[in-house]
This record gives C-alpha cells, structure tokens and sequence, in this order.
C-alpha cells in the first residue's frame, strides 16, 4: 500500500525489513524437508515466489525519491545558503535526490529561515536563528513534516557572525528531526 501511495522510502524499509524472515523460512523449511517431512505442507514454491515479488519491489524502490528544495534563508536580510546544502547532504544518505524543477518531485521540501538580533555583552553579540521547515508530499499534497524551530542561539564578533553561528547551531536538531519523521 505504501508503494502505491507513492510513499518510496517508508515502502522500501518494510520490503528490506522482511528479506530476514524469509531467510529463516527458508531455511526452516530446508531442514524439515532434509528430515524427510511431508513437502506438501511446506509451500516452498510460495515462499519463493514471495521472496522474488520482494526482490522486484526492493529494485523498484532504488529509484529514488526526488525533492524540490524551495529554501528562502537570510541572515539579516542577505540571502545565503547556510542550511539547504547540508539537508540535501543528509536526505540523501536517505535515498533521496534532487530536482530544480518542482513538476518532477515526489516530495517539496520548503525552510524558510531568518536571523534577528539578540544582546551584546562585553563585546560578545548574539543573534537568534528561527527557521520553519515542511516536507509535502506532491502527489497527495499531505504534509509529512513540519516543524518550527525558534529561538537558536549564536554568539559572534558581530551580529552577522553571531547569525551564521546560529544556522551552525541549528542545522543538527533540524537535520535529525527531519530523518526522524522520515524513518517513521
């Protein structure tokens, strides 16, 4: 069902998932047959061609989930480009691929992501980074992921600095969230 739905990454999982049981059917069933068991009770050739129907669906996931990455990130107000590199870099340990074109994506990822201006203390000035973060999926438009991240904190020479820091700051909680909800 999660293959029709369009739902590669989560489809792929659970086929990988049973390659294990059907080793050790396999080789339960092996043994029995080895000790001369009745060989009709032990439907080898459905178990066979259940473990080819998997090996076709696996080969059919490695095609994989292509994102459009919509990224609009400023740190006071001056495009950069801090975070959407390092999310392409840790979707695509998840089997994901990339897009410029939004008509050929499974999946849309939009940040949106900006920094303001904390406190300065003795020469320190600290910036807060607030990114909010979607996953939809396009075929469905269901949103898979979203998540508001408010309030990170970096500490720099400047306030500019102190911004950059902050995208530093934020990128792991951000990235882990992400492939939490992913795995899920």
């Amino acid at each position: 069902q999660l293959e029709k739905d369009g739902n590669k990454g989560r489809a792929k999982k659970m086929y990988t998932e049973t390659e294990p049981s059907l080793k050790e059917l396999n080789f339960a069933q092996s043994l029995l047959m080895a000790t001369g068991s009745n060989d009709e009770g032990l439907q080898v050739e459905k178990t066979l061609a259940l473990k080819t129907e998997i090996t076709k669906a696996i080969a059919r996931m490695q095609t994989a989930i292509a994102v459009y990455i919509k990224s609009d990130e400023k740190n006071f107000g001056q495009p950069v480009k801090l975070l959407e590199p390092k999310l392409k870099a840790a979707l695509s340990q998840h089997g994901c691929s990339f897009t410029p074109e939004p008509g050929k994506a499974d999946w849309q990822l939009t940040v949106e992501a900006s920094t303001r201006k904390g406190a300065e203390i003795d020469g320190i000035y600290f910036s807060y980074l607030d990114v909010a973060v979607s996953l939809v999926e396009y075929r469905t438009g269901k949103e898979i992921y979203s998540n508001n991240f408010t309030d990170i904190k970096g500490g720099g020479l400047d306030y500019k600095t102190a911004g950059r820091k902050a995208y530093d700051a934020g990128l792991q909680s951000i990235t882990n969230e992400i492939m939490k909800s992913l795995e899920k």
